[in-house]
């Protein structure tokens, strides 16, 4: 685990949603955690912890922005440090966005971070928005009105270019993923076309 085995102290879980990490983890001294998403969505989630009378973990500081807008000022209105490093834990959203929105979101978040700075997020496989094995699913996501938009067969390519080394990516179903029960079996990378999932760990490689 990255925290484990470094200095870092200052996590932002960015679109954090109803993630309660914040809450049932253990967490190293000094960690703090920032929680970024749309202000209704942050109070609808305040609300449910505290009628359960939870109570996080770890000292934990919410940002309500608007994704879509310019929201690092509000982050460090809430306190971030850009000269401390970073971890920054994006999932379940790359696929929502188009390769520009997707592009826009984690750019900034290297120029906001300092080296020793990490990046955790997920892509689809470009193959899997074409798969016919996935049109169904696709179509219904479609008709909810929240597409999937945006993959990459190339992960490592897609975030060298805004300033992310990769530095581990797997998918679903390999060793240590935590995905025992995953039903499918992993292709291997060099067999083009199969429909994947990458889960990414890149590492802040500079300006």
């Amino acid at each position: 685990m990255i925290l484990r085995d470094s200095h870092i102290r200052q996590i932002v879980f960015v679109a954090a949603g109803m993630d309660v990490r914040a809450y049932r983890m253990d967490w190293p001294a000094g960690a703090r955690v920032y929680e970024v998403d749309f202000p209704a969505l942050l109070a609808e989630k305040r609300r449910r912890l505290t009628d359960l009378r939870a109570r996080p973990r770890v000292e934990r500081r919410e940002a309500a922005v608007d994704l879509r807008q310019e929201w690092l000022p509000d982050l460090a209105a809430a306190g971030f440090d850009r000269s401390q490093p970073t971890l920054w834990i994006t999932e379940g959203l790359m696929f929502f966005l188009t390769p520009e929105q997707a592009a826009g979101l984690l750019r900034p978040l290297g120029l906001a971070s300092t080296p020793g700075s990490w990046l955790c997020v997920d892509f689809v496989s470009q193959a899997l928005l074409r798969s016919p094995f996935s049109r169904e699913f696709r179509q219904k996501l479609v008709e909810d009105g929240t597409p999937w938009l945006f993959g990459t067969d190339e992960p490592e390519e897609f975030l060298a270019t805004i300033g992310w080394k990769v530095r581990d990516l797997k998918e679903p179903g390999e060793p240590t993923t935590a995905h025992e029960h995953w039903p499918f079996t992993v292709q291997p990378r060099d067999r083009k076309g199969p429909s994947r999932s990458w889960l990414v760990r890149a590492e802040f490689a500079g300006q």
